[in-house]
């Protein structure tokens, strides 16, 4: 059987599936919740496209910023509906009056994250708003070929690895992308969709039906931003990103795919047109541009992006910043996210206990759970008591099981 990668650095973009000329390349789900390339050996003919296509293999042909734009759209309302500052919508709000195609990643009924094709504004706001989850493809790459073929021009939106797949799908297709723009986003890594799953039933329980979800509600505020559920009887519920049980666990590194821990897209220089982010330090630098209702960085990557945003800026409150400016509060501009150091522990006790066990034991809340989570474990491993506790608790786990 043709291995098209090793399976710790790929990213699940899609790109080998869609290019098999014999549909041997299936996406089967794993343990974590992650799809993997799966080949059938007696479909495969060997041609070797899902190795020439796959991006973590492939030569990149990255770049560095034309230029580095912080904006927020003029728009209120659009403003509003958008995580930061509403330079997605600027963008797709463009391509669409232009009778294009615009695709990007939106809630399915169930509540799990998948990449759609919209036509119109109204489709539009499905994709607004980040989903920290790792979308499904389904069909997008071949849609999209699809829409480039018959002229349309299109935006896609999504992480590094997503657009690189889809853009070296669509050369070894020899489709022109002359009237194809990529924006990717900084991206911290992309979470379980199992994991995801299994918190929305968990708030089901509490809540009840779930109309409506935001990861980044900003009704309190951009920088404080919480998780919100609306019910069916219209009441919305917040938690706060330290205490909610998803975000602790995303933003400790406990859920995120593998090579996210080893992404090749984490510098500032880009394969897409545009990427985006937050401007997260921006009262620090610029406190006349500063408010508390989002603002957006765009990272122009391209001539034919830098084309398109000149048309669009008057639209926006704008000031140009320098790279170390974005660069400041953006990790993932310089570097991978870090691998929690219980990880693996983590995954052994959810395939194991299950989703209520590994909330109560690595996202408790509390403030002793944060002392926990933040201080204690990171102390006692730089002085190299961490390993010898977990020694000690297999120990005595062995002795109890010889006892009894």
């Amino acid at each position: 059987m043709l291995e098209v990668l090793e399976k710790k650095r790929c990213t699940g973009c899609t790109a080998c599936k869609n290019i098999c000329p014999v549909n041997a390349i299936e996406m089967m789900e794993n343990t974590q919740g992650f799809l993997f390339p799966e080949i059938n050996q007696e479909t495969c003919v060997d041609c070797g496209l899902c190795r020439k296509t796959c991006p973590v293999i492939a030569d990149k042909k990255a770049t560095v910023p034309l230029e580095i734009v912080a904006l927020k759209h003029k728009n209120k309302e659009i403003r509003e509906n958008s995580t930061s500052g509403g330079a997605f919508s600027l963008l797709a709000e463009k391509i669409l009056s232009e009778d294009g195609i615009v695709y990007g990643a939106a809630f399915t009924q169930e509540w799990s994250v998948k990449h759609i094709r919209v036509t119109d504004m109204d489709g539009l706001k499905l994709l607004q708003k980040s989903k920290y989850v790792q979308s499904n493809m389904g069909h997008a790459y071949e849609n999209v070929k699809q829409d480039l073929t018959e002229g349309k021009k299109v935006l896609f939106s999504g992480t590094a690895c997503q657009c690189d797949g889809l853009l070296n799908y669509l050369q070894k297709k020899q489709v022109s992308v002359a009237d194809l723009y990529l924006c990717d986003l900084i991206c911290h890594g992309v979470p379980s969709p199992k994991i995801w799953k299994d918190y929305v039933e968990f708030r089901k329980k509490k809540y009840g039906k779930i109309k409506s979800i935001d990861f980044r509600d900003k009704t309190k505020g951009w920088r404080d931003f919480k998780m919100s559920f609306v019910d069916e009887n219209g009441k919305k519920h917040f938690s706060r990103q330290s205490d909610d049980y998803f975000f602790i666990l995303f933003f400790h590194n406990f859920i995120l795919r593998e090579a996210c821990h080893h992404c090749e897209y984490t510098n500032i220089e880009r394969i897409s047109d545009f990427t985006l982010g937050d401007f997260w330090g921006v009262e620090e630098m610029y406190q006349g541009f500063s408010d508390d209702e989002g603002i957006s960085i765009l990272l122009v990557n391209s001539r034919k992006g830098k084309i398109l945003t000149d048309q669009l800026l008057e639209k926006t409150q704008s000031i140009r910043v320098a790279e170390n400016e974005c660069m400041l509060r953006q990790p993932n501009l310089s570097h991978p996210t870090k691998k929690n150091m219980r990880a693996e522990e983590f995954w052994d006790d959810y395939s194991k206990h299950g989703f209520e066990y590994i909330i109560k034991k690595y996202a408790d809340g509390s403030i002793l759970g944060r002392i926990k989570r933040e201080y204690l474990y990171k102390i006692l491993y730089h002085m190299g008591l961490f390993q010898f506790l977990v020694w000690m608790k297999g120990k005595i786990k062995n002795n109890n099981g010889e006892r009894s």
